[in-house]
């Protein structure tokens, strides 16, 4: 979603020249963003049913790029700023694959009991991401507005679910359409255990 001329420039370099050319490519852009109606919707109701849970967030970048990885621990985890953040670290061809395997490694020993990812690029190949079978935790892929065969196979393979938001358009996803769209990833949310309030505050668990 940034202009070409933004691509290789870390959000936190931007000056207010680059911030004045990122907002104008906001408004002149023609294609959709799926970010506002969908992604923020569905990351709203997926807080919902995390709450009472300690959760790590990445935004994901590039492979290839030189803009550092962003991972954020939130306790209880609220939706606004999340989506403030979001909405600031779109970048374009990130790789949300990447780093999973070293996250659920890295937290594996602090009560990690499942994987959100959200993903809303386009993806026919149907290969399945390698380590999938092999992770100990399930894995649900949320892709906005487009039906992957890679995080679909990807999900099914490490336990988890693939729901996609928005199938019929970027736009007018009521809030009853996207619960529905994303009742199997929530119903498996809200069955995490929750650990005692002396617990989360003691250990600092990260269950998500």
């Amino acid at each position: 979603h940034a202009p070409p001329g933004l691509l290789d420039r870390a959000v936190d370099d931007w000056d207010e020249a680059a911030w004045d050319e990122f907002g104008l490519h906001l408004r002149q852009r023609s294609e959709p963003c799926l970010l506002e109606p969908l992604g923020f919707r569905a990351l709203e109701l997926v807080c919902r049913s995390l709450d009472g849970l300690a959760v790590q967030v990445r935004f994901a970048s590039a492979p290839d790029s030189d803009v550092p990885e962003d991972v954020e621990r939130h306790c209880p985890i609220e939706a606004d700023p999340i989506c403030r953040r979001w909405k600031r670290a779109m970048r374009r061809d990130a790789d949300v694959w990447c780093h999973l395997a070293d996250d659920v490694a890295r937290l594996a020993g602090r009560g990690l009991q499942s994987v959100v990812v959200f993903s809303g690029s386009p993806d026919a190949s149907g290969s399945l991401w390698p380590g999938a079978e092999s992770l100990e935790v399930p894995v649900h892929v949320i892709s906005l507005g487009n039906e992957s065969a890679s995080s679909s196979s990807t999900a099914a393979a490490s336990g988890g679910e693939c729901c996609v938001v928005g199938s019929a358009g970027p736009g007018g996803l009521s809030g009853e359409a996207a619960k529905a769209e994303l009742a199997p990833v929530l119903r498996r949310l809200r069955a995490l255990i929750r650990p005692r309030p002396e617990e989360l505050g003691a250990r600092e668990p990260d269950q998500a």
